[in-house]
């Protein structure tokens, strides 16, 4: 993890090799990684004190199915899945607390009908006729840290990371996380990477971002593509990703892409206009 100090980033914070994000941008505790081997009754009451101490709205925790029991007698809900995460097989249970009982109100009516009849088999977004030519997808390098930053920070005015800061960008290159970039005429045009943990073979595709005058000529999927053909050469067998509920379009890739739904997080992250809700969409590279 790379740390940056900024008062609108939630921070990364480590109980032995438990880690946490939280702050007030999100109003919320992430626990993003549980050792297997912590004191978890610890662990919960540590995020219980978060909660209470600095007013956030919510906690959501990504555990082992064989944890969810203790967290579920401390108030946690089961809001999403994903079978065979971790490495020893072990399926992953994405469970979640409210402090504050409007959190854990699903107001995004609209947007969760248009997911759901996509679910259901409904007609993806209809793509723009014709496409810009001199485009160019590569793996970002140390390079394209600046840029990449610039990009992001104009995508992205509120993120849970500070994808705006290009000394966080080239540090995250050093630990595990791959950046997919296209170009048009040497200018970013589109994003996204691929978050990977080593430890239990699975990977996070997430930081999708298509300019605005680019959009609908199906770049995001191209990225999505050339990410999972970059992973298929190394150890990771599982991908998964929470993406914006709101994002139709963003749901769409995914599905078109054989990605699984396996469920929602409830008000959950600051993107840009707000807190949103999340979906979580899975697969299994074969």
């Amino acid at each position: 993890m790379v740390n940056i100090e900024n008062s609108k980033i939630d921070k990364i914070e480590y109980i032995g090799k438990t880690v946490l994000q939280h702050g007030r941008n999100n109003s919320r505790v992430y626990l993003m990684k549980l050792d297997p081997d912590s004191d978890k009754k610890n662990v919960i009451d540590y995020i219980d004190r978060l909660c209470v101490e600095n007013r956030y709205g919510k906690s959501f925790a990504k555990i082992r199915s064989a944890d969810y029991p203790l967290f579920f007698l401390a108030g946690y809900r089961l809001e999403a899945y994903i079978p065979s995460f971790f490495r020893n097989g072990d399926d992953c249970i994405f469970a979640c607390k409210y402090y504050d009982s409007e959190r854990s109100v699903f107001i995004e009516t609209e947007a969760g009908e248009a997911v759901a009849a996509l679910l259901s088999g409904g007609k993806t977004p209809a793509g723009r006729a014709g496409k810009p030519g001199g485009f160019e997808i590569r793996k970002a390098d140390k390079s394209d840290a600046a840029p990449l930053a610039d990009f992001y920070g104009i995508q992205f005015p509120n993120y849970p990371f500070p994808l705006s800061s290009a000394q966080y960008i080239a540090g995250t290159m050093n630990a595990n996380v791959d950046y997919m970039i296209i170009t048009d005429k040497g200018i970013i045009t589109a994003a996204a990477s691929a978050e990977k943990d080593l430890d239990e073979l699975n990977a996070e595709m997430t930081d999708f971002a298509v300019s605005p005058e680019y959009r609908g000529y199906g770049l995001a999927g191209k990225l999505m593509n050339a990410l999972e053909a970059y992973l298929k050469e190394g150890p990771v067998k599982t991908l998964y990703t929470i993406a914006r509920l709101n994002s139709t379009a963003m749901n769409a890739v995914f599905k078109s892409s054989n990605y699984k739904y396996s469920g929602t997080l409830i008000s959950n992250t600051n993107i840009s206009t707000g807190i949103e809700s999340m979906n979580v969409w899975y697969k299994h590279l074969s």
